[in-house]
């Protein structure tokens, strides 16, 4: 759809929603007919302080003006899928482009004087964490307006003449051929995989240290998990988002062992759990980098969960490819002694942390790739507004 369409159908859209009988909005700042672009800052409403939601902006605004002196003003977002509503001045914006690829949203909306301060109102949804509507205050730099001047077509038949010489194509027969005699994975790394006698899924509940209520980090943690048995001792396999944030993770039998880290961020890691698959206490480390969000000072706290079992959701599943990771620290009971291999242990500093060895399942990518740093810091800014508010302390997926 052209940016012409585009914009004909947001001004019918905007101009239906208008009351009846309500007059078609002017700009009473005297800005002739074309293209702006124009700075603008989301403030908290009556403190004078920038909002949340300004790192979570793209770019200048666009306003156009037209013939009438109407001010349609075109803004994009970052963090697209989480803002549900977007309002000023009471009306409804319009959303006219989505990119779910780069998770923007672009919005339109008419404004009567661009001078002046607009009442905003955000709807934030964060799936199982977060739904609600910020209040904002909008205002618009008017010493950064500039108009867009839009240079003319170029006529295509005076483009120079593309030299219709291709590049000469590689000889194949140059490129080094791979050794097939080659692991990937690696010697080592065979000896650290374990082939376990039974496998199966179980549900389980995140609690907090009191016992009483799941954690805030339980959404972070993903069910159902995977159970397994070897030599008469029970694993478990846990995925949990946003690993890159969790330090350190420990149960009565030692440092959690690190299974794969996930291209989508998530990291699997291996526990050995009770036999009789009572509650067990798990001690985390979760540490917010400092400048995460602005003026944020960061987090950096040790606490403690219960980790509790639904033991009417066990359910036996083929052991397929799934592989236990064997630990060469004695010390270490969270997974079965091998003489050699990594320990792979969480919280060393990334020793272990190697594509081959903790590979559970090689159809997925073990490089993790880290997501737009806004979107995280405003998954961590919500996360701790909302543990302030139930009276914990930054519970944010309470692995550690």
């Amino acid at each position: 759809m052209s940016k012409g369409i585009k914009f004909f159908m947001a001004m019918v859209i905007m101009l239906i929603a208008l009351p009846f009988g309500t007059n078609v909005v002017k700009a009473d700042d005297g800005l002739e007919e074309g293209n702006y672009t124009i700075d603008f800052t989301f403030f908290k409403p009556g403190s004078g302080e920038e909002s949340i939601m300004q790192g979570f902006t793209s770019d200048a605004a666009n306003l156009t003006v037209d013939k009438d002196g109407n001010q349609l003003v075109t803004m994009k977002f970052t963090g697209g899928s989480m803002i549900k509503d977007f309002k000023v001045n009471g009306k409804e914006a319009v959303v006219i482009d989505e990119d779910t690829n780069e998770d923007t949203k672009v919005f339109e909306f008419l404004v009567e004087n661009i001078t002046e301060k607009l009442d905003g109102e955000v709807s934030v949804v964060v799936p199982g964490m977060y739904d609600t509507t910020h209040d904002v205050e909008l205002v618009f730099d008017k010493d950064t307006l500039e108009k867009v001047i839009e240079e003319p077509e170029e006529d295509p038949k005076e483009d120079p003449k593309e030299d219709p010489k291709e590049e000469p194509e590689e000889d194949p027969k140059e490129e080094p051929e791979e050794d097939p005699k080659e692991d990937p994975n690696g010697e080592q790394g065979e000896n650290n995989l374990l082939k376990p006698d039974k496998a199966h899924e179980i549900n389980y509940t995140i609690m907090h240290e009191d016992g009483k209520n799941p954690s805030i980090s339980n959404d972070f943690f993903l069910k159902p998990a995977k159970l397994f048995e070897k030599d008469g001792n029970y694993y478990i396999h846990l995925t949990i988002e946003n690993g890159d944030m969790i330090k350190s993770l420990k149960n009565k039998y030692g440092k959690a062992l690190i299974v794969k880290e996930n291209s989508d961020g998530s990291v699997v890691v291996q526990l050995r759990v009770n036999n009789d698959l009572s509650d067990m206490t798990l001690s985390m480390h979760i540490v917010v980098p400092s400048g995460a969000i602005p003026g944020f000072p960061g987090y950096d706290e040790e606490h403690d969960a219960i980790i509790v079992f639904d033991e009417g959701s066990k359910k036996e599943i083929d052991i397929g490819d799934h592989m236990l990771i064997g630990t060469n620290n004695s010390d270490n009971k969270n997974g079965p002694y091998v003489e050699e291999g990594s320990s792979n242990e969480l919280g060393t500093g990334g020793e272990g942390k190697t594509e081959g060895p903790t590979n559970v399942n090689p159809d997925k990518d073990l490089n993790p790739k880290t997501g737009d740093s806004n979107n995280i810091a405003f998954y961590v800014f919500l996360l701790v507004s909302s543990l302030i508010s139930l009276g914990f302390l930054v519970k944010k997926r309470q692995f550690n």
